[in-house]
């Protein structure tokens, strides 16, 4: 075992050099340009505005935002089921929290995206 962990930190700079050297694999169907706001283009606006075409480039894009106010993240949290507060401040004071169900699904996706 002393000799494997050793042997470790030589192989673990020799894989992180070799996979220094592998790309990224791009979609086919994804644009090749010099600029992003001609060659994006836009599929899918939710809410879709009306009057609104689609697909359309990133940078022809004019539309108003919608009416109503975005939600704050709590908001959104507890219309999902996504968080216990009144548990999380018997714990930990006024602005404890205890995600729960779908608020743990969505914690473990962007921990796995950063």
């Amino acid at each position: 075992m002393e000799a494997i962990d050793k042997e470790l930190p030589l192989l673990e700079a020799e894989r992180d050099k070799l996979l220094s050297k592998l790309g990224n694999v791009v979609d086919p169907e994804v644009p090749i340009g010099e600029d992003e706001d001609t060659h994006n283009a836009v599929c899918r606006l939710m809410p879709h505005p009306p009057g609104l075409t689609l697909p359309q480039p990133v940078g022809s894009l004019r539309y108003d935002l919608p009416p109503t106010k975005p939600l704050k993240h709590d908001e959104l949290l507890w219309r999902i089921g996504g968080f216990e507060d009144e548990r999380g401040r018997k714990v930990a004071g006024h602005r404890g929290y205890f995600l729960t169900n779908a608020g743990v699904l969505l914690n473990q996706v962007l921990l796995q995206r950063l």
